[in-house]
Order: structure tokens, then sequence, then C-alpha cells
């Protein structure tokens, strides 16, 4: 596998041309080890249309010194429409230290396909899940047969929402939280169709 490597705060990839895939790299989103202390701001954001992550390893927090800080999530998709994000395996052993708001932020994605993922470590709230809906209301979101895992203490989301109006489906998740029995917001922010989504503590 091709390894890549954020080696300093700024470091970021930009998918800014419609039709991108990523396939089958690993991505150290927070740099190559766990020494020294180094938070990546905003590693990759997406704003082209029918872009696609798929198969990757990707990084996102090597130590409590070593993750992504970002305002938004350590992989932004912004009106990047169709986006996918398929069969990943997405790690961090940052539970305390610079956290990154979420793991993947949707912001006016709509048709997004997240599906297949297992993505464990902390955000920086307890309501915060590392898959997170913001600003502008993704519709018609596929949130499909994940693992999603909010490690921070007391958390209570895996899957959340900051923003009303996200349509779609929420079908065949397996959510770890810290507190609490159901890993996913439900209200106006996130007015998905929900099926067989489970919540373990």
């Amino acid at each position: 596998r091709p390894v890549f490597n954020w080696t300093v705060a700024g470091s970021t990839w930009l998918l800014d041309t419609a039709g991108v895939e990523v396939a089958n790299c690993r991505l150290n989103l927070a740099g190559a080890d766990a020494t020294g202390t180094l938070t990546v701001t905003t590693p990759i954001t997406v704003s082209a249309a029918g872009c696609r992550i798929a198969g990757c390893e990707i990084n996102w927090g090597q130590s409590t010194d070593n993750g992504c800080g970002s305002t938004l999530g350590a992989i932004a998709v912004v009106a990047g429409t169709r986006f996918e994000f398929v069969n990943n395996y997405c790690p961090s052993l940052d539970t305390a230290g610079t956290l990154p708001v979420s793991f993947l932020s949707l912001n006016g994605a709509d048709d997004a396909l997240i599906a297949g993922n297992v993505i464990y470590g902390g955000t920086t709230a307890t309501t915060v899940g590392a898959i997170h809906c913001v600003t502008t209301a993704s519709l018609r979101v596929r949130i499909l047969n994940n693992i999603v895992q909010n490690l921070v203490a007391s958390s209570t989301k895996a899957i959340s929402s900051a923003v009303s109006g996200v349509t779609g489906t929420l079908a065949g998740n397996m959510l770890r939280v810290n507190s609490g029995i159901l890993g996913f917001t439900v209200s106006a922010n996130l007015s998905v169709d929900a099926f067989n989504n489970y919540t373990i503590m």
C-alpha cells in the first residue's frame, strides 16, 4: 500500500476536482508515528462532486499528543455531493489531546454514501459523534453498516448532527459510546429513516 504522511500542522489534501478516487492507501493524518507533538488542522477537504475514498487505512490520531484539530472534521466534506466513503479502517488513539470536532463531517454533502467503515477515536464533545453533520443539511445521505466508536470520556453519540433537516437512511450501524443507550441523534437534526442500529457502552 502507498503510505502518505501529513507531517506539519498545515498539511492538507484538497479533493476539489470531480470524480477523484483515493483507494488502497495508508493515510497518516497526524504524522507517521507517535513521537513528538503534532496537530494537523484540516488534513482532507472534499469539495468536488463524485469523489471517493475506499479501502484505506486512515490514522487520525497517533497518541494524545498527535492528532487532528480541525474545527470541522479530520475529513471535511463541504458541498462534495455524491461522496463515497466505503470500507475504510480509521483508528485514533487520541482521546484526550487536541481533538477534531469529529472524524468525518458532512456539510451540504447530498447523496453521500458512508458504508462498511470501522471508525474509532475521540471527539471534542460528548454529544458529537465521529460522523457529524454541520452547517448546511446534507440530503439523502446513506450511513450503512459501519462500526463507529466515540471513545472520549462520557460520550453519548457516535453519529450526530448540529444542523436540522438532514435526510436519508441510517441502517445496520454498530455504535459504541461511554454513556447513554442511543448512539445517534434522534430529532429534527437528523431526520433519517433508522433501521437496526445497535448501541453498546
